[in-house]
């Protein structure tokens, strides 16, 4: 019953906020959700509201980004409705978010109001910080188009009470790093050496409110932040992956891994001689789980002869120390792939080609081995990504064979002979073959 009444007043909210809930005739009405009871009154006193001076104005960023929202924050198994404004015309507090209490026969009423100052509520996260059935309200407000402050509140017996406020942040998680089923708050605050530099300060539950542990810097070779995503160790503890700009080379990312040791927020990475962490990785490529052993990897180059790089992808325990879990040659020109043996890198070089082939385009890249004796690079294996017309026949044409395909383009290969010292089957190359899939990444 609890799933349908919701299904009915998100329905009906989201076409009250769509439509600016303007009189519609008898047939434009037709066939939508029959407004239930608790959604009548929560109406009138949204009504009331947006007749007082109020606004709707949805949070910008985020998963949560409705004008109204519901959520069980009293534990009490009925949802609140979360509703985000700002006041027209107010001179202080303009941004207001007003809570509606729920009630399966009386239907909304409202039980609290949180205010601040700003131009915008930036984002909110709802989670459960201590060990009460609540769920506490995480928001970050938009003070200017650079300053942005964190809040976070509880509403319990129709009471407001605010947990956290920090005057200034970056980014900011909401995550169980300790593992006790209740998450904790990390916030990033970037700055210049002469403000403290770039710093991650981690909140945990204690004595009723989110209270700070301890506050650990970050690179200073980073000038911006590019991610803060969640990911878990080898060893299979839960960690923070901050990716930044590296300075003066917007080509390169630097990582830093958060996680807790003795119950504080530890950089692993940091060498604090350097004051940088050791794993600057290219733009392009993505930490991801590539070899689903669910943790995270971080692609580090690795020079070969020709030039170009193969990605050592990374993993780390708790202590920092670096495990190799695979090697791979990344086309993400070309959205592909490949997983190498490691007897492969000391002699490997790749070349790149494009041709344009009537009404295809074909691009090529080819393996080559070098000789240990003579020196000679060798090819051993092509692939080739078709797009056009023609793609699909010249993408078995000959000793070629179909890898993969999408709407667009196809993806073959060839083994290509004069090489006897590397063994390769068709099998191999499609196992080790791989479509760059966009599956994990940034908040």
């Amino acid at each position: 019953m609890k799933k349908k009444v919701r299904f009915l007043l998100l329905a009906a909210m989201t076409l009250l906020v769509l439509t600016g809930c303007g009189l519609k005739s008898p047939d434009e009405l037709y066939q939508l959700p029959r407004p239930t009871p608790q959604f009548e009154s929560l109406q009138g006193s949204l009504d009331l509201l947006l007749k007082g001076g109020y606004e709707y104005a949805a949070p910008l960023s985020g998963s949560n980004t409705q004008s109204v929202q519901l959520q069980d924050l009293d534990g009490d198994g009925v949802d609140e409705a979360v509703a985000f404004f700002r006041e027209s015309g107010a001179k202080e507090h303009p941004l207001k978010i007003c809570i509606f209490h729920g009630d399966a026969e009386n239907g909304y009423e409202l039980a609290g109001q949180i205010e601040s100052d700003g131009d915008a509520i930036n984002s909110v996260a709802y989670c459960q910080l201590n060990d009460t059935p609540t769920m506490e309200l995480v928001v970050g407000w938009r003070i200017s188009g650079t300053v942005y402050a964190l809040s976070a509140y509880s509403l319990e017996n129709g009471n407001v009470t605010q947990l956290l406020s920090t005057a200034s942040y970056t980014r900011y998680a909401v995550t169980d790093l300790d593992q006790d089923d209740q998450s904790e708050i990390v916030s990033i605050q970037m700055g210049n050496v002469e403000d403290g530099g770039n710093v991650a300060t981690y909140y945990d539950w204690s004595e009723g409110t989110m209270m700070e542990v301890n506050s650990v810097p970050l690179s200073i070779s980073v000038e911006a932040l590019d991610s803060v995503s969640y990911g878990s160790l080898v060893d299979g503890i839960p960690a923070l992956y901050v990716n930044g700009f590296r300075r003066e080379n917007h080509i390169y990312l630097i990582c830093d891994i958060l996680a807790l040791r003795d119950g504080a927020l530890t950089n692993i990475t940091m060498d604090p001689v350097v004051g940088d962490s050791d794993t600057s990785h290219l733009v392009q490529t993505d930490i991801r789980d590539i070899n689903n052993d669910l943790a995270m990897e971080i692609p580090i180059p690795r020079p070969l002869n020709s030039g170009n790089n193969a990605m050592d992808w990374v993993q780390y325990d708790l202590e920092g120390n670096q495990i190799s879990a695979c090697y791979t040659i990344h086309n993400t020109a070309d959205g592909w792939y490949f997983v190498l043996p490691d007897q492969w890198l000391d002699s490997l070089s790749v070349v790149r080609e494009e041709a344009n082939t009537g009404s295809t385009v074909e691009r090529s890249m080819t393996f080559c081995c070098q000789d240990s004796e003579t020196g000679e690079e060798i090819p051993f294996l092509a692939f080739y990504k078709n797009t056009g017309d023609n793609r699909e026949s010249r993408a078995t044409m000959g000793e070629r064979f179909l890898l993969d395909q999408d709407a667009e383009a196809t993806y073959s290969a060839e083994i290509l002979a004069g090489n006897e010292t590397i063994e390769l089957t068709e099998q191999d190359v499609h196992a080790r073959f791989n479509l760059i899939m966009n599956d994990w990444s940034n908040d």
